[in-house]
């Protein structure tokens, strides 16, 4: 079974569930700046929906970009993190090398992690206040 997932996008991710050449659930969500809360629980429903858990994944494929900072940054670490703790194989896709069916994405080579984030700018971060 392979877990997909898509964050680069600043107002919607999707995770899907991929078996054979079937999509068993997909899932898409509005995110905003809560991406690091959502996407974990997304994935956990998601599976339990369909009698299962992180172990039952095989391998693990996410969009590494290019893309907004924060989603890139969220799913590549989301995803390295569940192959390193599954010992699953991992593959990086950019924007423009996912599949039209994401059933397709079992002809691709899989590696081990971990994935190298594509960002589509720099990171926009503000400088701390000043304490008085």
């Amino acid at each position: 079974m392979l877990l997909f997932l898509d964050t680069v996008n600043n107002h919607k991710a999707t995770v899907a569930v991929i078996e054979g050449r079937k999509i068993l659930s997909r899932l898409s969500f509005k995110v905003n700046r809560d991406i690091s809360e959502k996407l974990l629980p997304a994935i956990k429903r998601m599976l339990s929906r369909h009698g299962m858990d992180f172990h039952d994944i095989s391998r693990i494929a996410v969009v590494s970009g290019p893309g907004s900072y924060t989603g890139v940054r969220t799913g590549v670490a989301i995803a390295n993190a569940l192959a390193y703790a599954l010992k699953k194989p991992i593959l990086g896709l950019r924007t423009d090398q996912v599949p039209p069916s994401l059933s397709q994405l079992f002809a691709f080579n899989f590696g081990q992690p971990p994935v190298l984030p594509l960002y589509q700018s720099p990171p926009h971060i503000t400088k701390p206040k000043k304490r008085f």
